[in-house]
């Protein structure tokens, strides 16, 4: 590491938190999908997290962080039995030797733990094969470890299939970050991400990480009385109408996308798409596997900024669906199966980013409040991104503040040039809402059977809407707003 890196650690960390505005800077390049860029990203994901409560001196971090440490340390002694270390029962041959069915021999304890380790172990080797650094020995013991005394700490969930994939992209970022231990300063922009304690680390980010996410991995009743669950099949034994997962799913697709494009709603309930199919693997994984881990990341970044129980998630995925429309609408049941389960590559995935957040606050009231505390995080998306789903794009241009639409310019080309803007907006958003009309009618005419009395009545409602913002009677505002 060089000299200047090791400047700019300090300063980096001066720039974020020393500023007067606490963490919402971190927050701010966060939620823009610039965090990637900073050298103390998962000392923010603490603070995002409430790892380190938020208001704490930041003088007190460095010494939360080592007793957090210490913590880890105890867990282990407490977890990891060993049973060929001397302790005061080593003497006793009833309690300490591998036939003992004495309950509390260490040999019984050490029995019990193999079987749990050896189905974690499983999981961990498969964790990103074409990662050469998921392969490391030291690598897989250090998720081993954590995942099985997670697991320990937790028995009513215990461990799950699908854990091992959310640890793995927080070893991965703390390695990224870390310092060489000869390299250290005694400053906790350094000491945060000591190369000595990324096991430590990762063990307390995903620990509080899995408070959140436990709800989704919680056991049924008739869970627990069957074998082993995947995150592949629709029909596994998490598919019941009882579980939080599933009923998560269901309200992205049968509530959220049927208010924001009934359409689309009714198009993949008619082809018989169960959300749970596609959207349980995006939320237990924080989709894991649908981007590569840098773009996860990211992700993940904008995500634990958001707060709020990590409420984000609901509108990423919403967001997906309708990234997707044009195609959906296009396909059969397996065609929409297959591009659900199988997602394109994105060039950018700040845009699901910026488009949940909009999805989550139409008015831009949160947006706005983060961004007052320091405008010079919008380095993003200033500009609106140009996804390939038409109604991605209606997101923006329909819901945005009506005061930043008010031509206030004095000069007469510039307020010719506002207007010409507005009529553009509004042109677009007229002929997406025409498109589902016209989906809707051609439908009806292909299929050569009556149109749904109700969906008939949104779409010939819809059509008079259009007309008459066309005409200046309404402003353009959505139907389903």
């Amino acid at each position: 590491m060089t000299t200047k890196e090791k400047i700019d650690r300090v300063h980096i960390f001066s720039q974020y938190f020393e500023s007067g505005s606490g963490i919402q800077f971190a927050k701010n390049q966060a939620l823009a999908g610039t965090l990637q860029h900073s050298a103390l990203r998962s000392l923010c994901w603490r603070l995002f997290l409430k790892i380190i409560p938020e208001g704490t001196d930041a003088s007190t971090w460095k010494g939360l962080i080592k007793q957090q440490r210490i913590s880890y340390n105890q867990l282990k002694e407490e977890y990891l039995i060993n049973p060929y270390e001397e302790t005061d029962e080593s003497e006793n041959l009833l309690v300490n030797n591998p036939l003992s069915q004495v309950e509390d021999s260490p040999w019984q304890t050490y029995f019990q733990n193999k079987e749990l380790q050896n189905e974690i172990l499983q999981d961990i080797v498969r964790t990103y094969p074409e990662k050469e650094f998921f392969q490391e020995e030291k690598v897989r013991n250090m998720m081993l470890n954590i995942l099985f005394i997670v697991a320990k700490r937790n028995p009513t969930t215990g461990y799950r299939q699908g854990m091992h994939e959310l640890l793995a992209p927080i070893i991965y970022l703390l390695h990224k970050e870390s310092v060489p231990v000869g390299e250290l300063q005694d400053h906790v922009a350094y000491l945060a991400s000591s190369e000595e304690y990324i096991e430590h680390d990762a063990f307390i980010i995903f620990d509080t990480l899995m408070v959140h996410m436990d709800q989704w991995f919680v056991r049924t009743s008739s869970t627990m009385r069957g074998s082993r669950s995947t995150l592949n099949d629709g029909n596994s034994l998490d598919n019941t109408s009882s579980s939080p997962i599933v009923q998560k799913c269901k309200k992205v697709q049968d509530i959220m996308l049927k208010k924001i494009d009934p359409i689309l709603h009714s198009f993949l309930t008619d082809m018989g798409i169960e959300p749970q199919i596609y959207a349980l693997r995006w939320i237990r994984l924080l989709f894991g596997r649908e981007f590569h881990l840098d773009d996860v990341l990211t992700i993940w970044d904008a995500i634990f900024a958001f707060g709020d129980e990590l409420k984000l998630v609901e509108y990423i995925c919403l967001a997906m669906v309708l990234y997707l429309r044009d195609q959906l609408l296009e396909m059969d049941n397996s065609g929409c199966l297959r591009r659900l389960l199988n997602y394109p590559p994105v060039e950018d995935v700040t845009i699901f980013i910026t488009s949940a957040i909009h999805l989550a606050d139409p008015t831009g009231n949160a947006v706005k409040t983060l961004n007052t505390s320091n405008s010079s995080v919008k380095a993003k998306p200033k500009t609106k991104p140009q996804p390939v789903s038409a109604n991605i794009s209606e997101l923006f241009s329909p819901n945005e503040d009506t005061t930043s639409q008010v031509v206030t310019s004095s000069n007469p080309m510039e307020r010719l040039t506002e207007k010409l803007k507005q009529s553009q907006t509004t042109r677009v958003h007229m002929a997406n809402r025409l498109e589902r009309i016209i989906y809707v009618l051609h439908q009806g005419i292909l299929e050569d059977k009556a149109i749904d009395p109700e969906t008939l009545i949104v779409t010939v409602a819809e059509l008079k809407q259009v007309k008459d913002i066309l005409n200046g009677l309404l402003d353009a505002e959505p139907l389903n707003s």
